[in-house]
């Protein structure tokens, strides 16, 4: 028999798991998955690049826009997971954008996935 519980119901145990996210509000999250689009993602941020510029590539690549919330809340997730990190700023008239990169891990989680070929990508625990 399955028991559904409420998000809330579930905080306790996701936050008790090795590697689980501190945010609120995530419901069942299995840190050791790849979705397609964190691995888009992933693959545009092999050279440092900005949030902007991310999303401009990914439309030229995909047809498509992707949603700001949805874009960095990926980098968010994907930085708090040690896959990418902010390497600086770059200041543009009264903004400065942060810059992203892929870490070591990043890079070996995208040729992990690469040579298995799949489009939702396991990382190798750490």
């Amino acid at each position: 028999m399955v028991f559904w519980r409420s998000s809330s119901n579930l905080a306790p145990l996701l936050r008790s798991q090795p590697g689980a996210a501190p945010y609120r509000n995530d419901t069942y999250m299995v840190d050791h998955l790849l979705t397609p689009i964190q691995r888009s993602v992933m693959e545009l941020l092999v050279k440092p690049r900005t949030g902007k510029a991310v999303a401009e590539m990914y439309r030229d690549e995909h047809g498509r826009k992707i949603p700001s919330g949805t874009l960095y809340t990926v980098i968010r997730r994907l930085r708090y997971r040690g896959l990418v990190e902010t390497v600086g700023y770059l200041p543009t008239g009264d903004r400065r954008y942060r810059v992203f990169q892929l870490t070591g891990a990043g890079r070996e989680a995208l040729s992990w996935g690469e040579s298995f070929g799949t489009p939702g990508v396991v990382v190798p625990a750490t």
